[in-house]
């Protein structure tokens, strides 16, 4: 019990958000889900391809590159699927 009121404690100060500042559907969360969705693709993944097609002849750099392209690619489309499948995993937002 010791462990777990002082972690209550801190989600009502405000650490945690409100369910139901959570679940209101409004414009701005929309907005800024796109502008990081776009910033995402425009600043780290397509520099990322990028650098893979610079180095596509030595196979050591391609492999390098894409130990850190290949989740941020995975990443983003899982983003993009689950905010597209979001309706029917809560169908109230």
């Amino acid at each position: 019990m010791w462990a777990i009121n002082p972690h209550r404690i801190g989600f009502e100060m405000g650490l945690w958000p409100k369910l139901k500042k959570c679940t209101e559907k409004n414009l701005l969360s929309k907005i800024w889900i796109g502008i990081i969705f776009i910033l995402l693709i425009f600043v780290i993944i397509i520099p990322m391809i990028y650098a893979i097609i610079q180095v596509w002849g030595n196979m050591t750099f391609v492999i390098s590159n894409l130990q850190t392209t290949l989740p941020f690619l995975i990443a983003s489309l899982k983003y993009a699927i689950i905010r597209r499948k979001q309706t029917g995993v809560y169908p109230e937002l």
